[in-house]
C-alpha cells in the first residue's frame, strides 16, 4: 500500500504554485512511430515523421549544467542538455520534438514513474 505524501488539495497547491512560473511557450510535435522502410535508402533506415497538429502548453526549461562531456576529433565540447517542467499530464514521449523560444530540442526521456507527481518532467537535448 502506498503511502501519500500530500492530500489530493495539498498536491494541487502545489502544482498551482508550480505552474504559476511556467510562462514559455512549449509546443510538442509528437513522432509517429513507423516501421516502413524507405525502399531508395540502401542502408534500411525507418521513415520518422512527425504529427501534423501539435500540443502548446505553457512551461519551464532548465539547463544541466556539464552533465555530458564527450571528446571528438581532439577536442573536448559539451553536450546541450535541458530539464523540461510542464504540467501534470501532458502527454510527451521521447523522440518527440520541443519547441521553446524559437529554440528546438528532442525529448531524450520522460520522467514517466513519478509517484508525486507535481509535474511532467523529460530530459530535452538541444538540435543543432
Amino acid at each position: 500500500m502506498a503511502i501519500k505524501v500530500l492530500s489530493d488539495k495539498q498536491l494541487a497547491a502545489v502544482q498551482k504554485i508550480g505552474e504559476a512560473f511556467m510562462r514559455a511557450d512549449v509546443v510538442i510535435t509528437h513522432r509517429v512511430h513507423t516501421m516502413t522502410k524507405d525502399p531508395t535508402n540502401p542502408f534500411g533506415d525507418d521513415d520518422v515523421s512527425f504529427e501534423p497538429i501539435t500540443t502548446t502548453v505553457k512551461g519551464w526549461i532548465k539547463p544541466i549544467i556539464g552533465s555530458n562531456f564527450d571528446q571528438g576529433v581532439g577536442m573536448v565540447y559539451a553536450l546541450g542538455e535541458f530539464w523540461l517542467r510542464v504540467p501534470a499530464g501532458t502527454q510527451m514521449d521521447p523522440h518527440d520534438e520541443i519547441l521553446v523560444n524559437g529554440i528546438g530540442y528532442v525529448i531524450v526521456d520522460d520522467n514517466v514513474e513519478q509517484s508525486w507527481p507535481e509535474w511532467s518532467v523529460a530530459r530535452l537535448r538541444r538540435i543543432q
